[in-house]
C-alpha cells in the first residue's frame, strides 16, 4: 500500500515548495489549511471499499487536532479569534481533504480588514491575554506558542504527526481485517 501525504497551506501568495516524501505546499488565496491523503489500494480488494471511510476518519481526527492546536496558539484579546475557526472533511474519490480557516472581520478607520489574517501574517506584541495563554501541543508532542503563524506554525510543524497517524490508522485497519 502506498501512502502519501499532499499539505496545501492557501495564502495570497502563490508558490510551490517540494518537501520529504513528495509532499507539497501551495498558497494560494484567503487563509486556509487542507490535507490530502492519496492511496494505492491494489492488491487490496477487500478493503478497497472501506479504505475511504478509514482515511477519511483519521482526516477528522487531524482537523479536530489542527484546530484545536492552532487555537491555543492564536493570540488572545476578547476570545474570538480562537472560536472563529471553521473546518470541513471532503472525500472525493480517492482523495480526502481537511480544511481549516479563521476569519474575523474588523473595522477600523482605513475599512474592515480580516483580523485573522493580520494576527497570523503581521509583527505586533503580544497582550496580557496572549501572555497568559500558554500555546498549543500537537498530536506529535510539539509545542507551539502563542502568536504569529497559529496556523501555519502547527500545520509544518505536525505534517510528519499527520502523516503517521493517517498511516497507522490504514495499517490497524489492515491488520484487523487479516486477523478476522
Amino acid at each position: 500500500m502506498i501512502v502519501r501525504g499532499l499539505i496545501r497551506l492557501s495564502r495570497s501568495v502563490a508558490r510551490r515548495m517540494d518537501t520529504n516524501g513528495g509532499s507539497g505546499i501551495k498558497t494560494v488565496g484567503a487563509p486556509k489549511i487542507g490535507m490530502t491523503a492519496t492511496f494505492n489500494t491494489r492488491g487490496l480488494d477487500s478493503l478497497e471499499g472501506a479504505l475511504g471511510s478509514i482515511v477519511e476518519s483519521a482526516m477528522h481526527d487531524i482537523a479536530d487536532d489542527l484546530t484545536r492546536v492552532s487555537s491555543e496558539t492564536a493570540p488572545h484579546d476578547k476570545g474570538v479569534l480562537e472560536k472563529s475557526f471553521s473546518k470541513d472533511v471532503v472525500s472525493q474519490g480517492s482523495k480526502v481533504t481537511a480544511t481549516v480557516t479563521y476569519s474575523v472581520s474588523e473595522n477600523s478607520s482605513g475599512g474592515s480588514y480580516n483580523y485573522a489574517l493580520k494576527m497570523h501574517e503581521d509583527d505586533y506584541n503580544l497582550g496580557a491575554g496572549s501572555q497568559a495563554k500558554p500555546g498549543g501541543k500537537g498530536m506529535s508532542g510539539k509545542t507551539y506558542p502563542v502568536g504569529k503563524k497559529f496556523l501555519t506554525r502547527p500545520l509544518y510543524g505536525e505534517a510528519g504527526a499527520y502523516k503517521e497517524h493517517i498511516e497507522k490508522t490504514l495499517d490497524k485497519a489492515i491488520k484487523d481485517r487479516e486477523i478476522k
